[in-house]
């Protein structure tokens, strides 16, 4: 694992394999250990980077102005890009979606091609129709409880609710007591997170002007607003594949990584310049 210097902010980095970046951007309560598997499948044709984001694993904790929005993890992904010298295949899962997204549409020039995987990009939802606000609020509301949870001391509750709304009532019930614990120690950073991308402004009209190749992941069995949210996305990304992963959640990538792994490796090895290109 790399400590890297970034814009006065230090930054954990775990790098690995050469080729074509591929950038792979983490999802809430987590860190870029949840990116293994790539690490394991694929560093023999590409040159994996994985940042763990603002207040995640070995980063630093924002201490800019204000709260942290999606646009200061976009800013700290985008100088780990610009060092790696040429584009990058872009790789987001969940609030690493949604940071990803932001990123492709502020910075094409750094984005060769993206990938995400359930994209926590409530905003779109907020300007909707009747029942896509209706998602949103359902999705506030829950942000309100577990911002609750935390503020008065209590980040089992709060993980709890998290964990449950994600993945099914009963799924923290199954977890042993380590698990929990060590969930419980990332409570803090869900407010923050929730802050961040309901709280983002930028519009579904926004993301028309995505243009790179895009491939939007959602697994069947996941909530109704991280479902909604890809279908949406699919729909306005011009160069936009949609694809689903049957009978998974939300967090697919661990639960069904065969599938996901292979749905991501099609996807790269289709958006590789045309030198580049190799059986994934």
């Amino acid at each position: 694992m790399d400590t890297s210097r970034q814009n006065g902010v230090n930054v954990s980095i775990k790098q690995a394999g050469s080729g074509q970046p591929v950038v792979l951007l983490h999802s809430s309560a987590s860190s870029n250990k949840q990116w293994y598997l790539a690490f394991k499948t694929w560093t023999d044709r590409y040159h994996l980077v994985a940042p763990d984001l603002y207040g995640a694993g070995g980063t630093d904790n924002w201490t800019g102005p204000g709260g942290l929005t999606l646009a200061g993890n976009v800013a700290l992904v985008t100088a780990v890009a610009r060092k790696l010298g040429k584009p990058v295949h872009l790789v987001g899962h969940s609030y690493g979606g949604a940071v990803a997204l932001q990123m492709a549409l502020l910075y094409p020039e750094l984005v060769l091609s993206l990938c995400v995987i359930e994209p926590v990009a409530f905003n779109i939802l907020r300007d909707g129709t009747d029942t896509e606000r209706g998602l949103f609020d359902q999705v506030s509301r829950l942000a309100r409880d577990i911002t609750q949870d935390v503020s008065q001391g209590f980040p089992e509750k709060a993980m709890k609710r998290f964990v449950d709304y994600w993945n099914g009532d009963g799924t923290w019930a199954g977890l042993d007591q380590d698990q929990r614990l060590k969930l419980a120690r990332n409570a803090a950073m869900l407010p923050v997170d929730f802050s961040a991308t309901l709280g983002e402004a930028t519009s579904i009209t926004a993301y028309a002007g995505i243009t790179v190749p895009t491939l939007v992941l959602c697994g069947t069995n996941s909530p109704k607003p991280a479902r909604q949210i890809t279908r949406m996305l699919a729909e306005t990304i011009p160069d936009a594949r949609h694809r689903t992963i049957a009978n998974a959640g939300h967090m697919l990538p661990l639960t069904h990584p065969a599938k996901v792994y292979a749905a991501i490796g099609e996807h790269l090895v289709m958006c590789q310049p045309p030198s580049r290109k190799r059986a994934a």
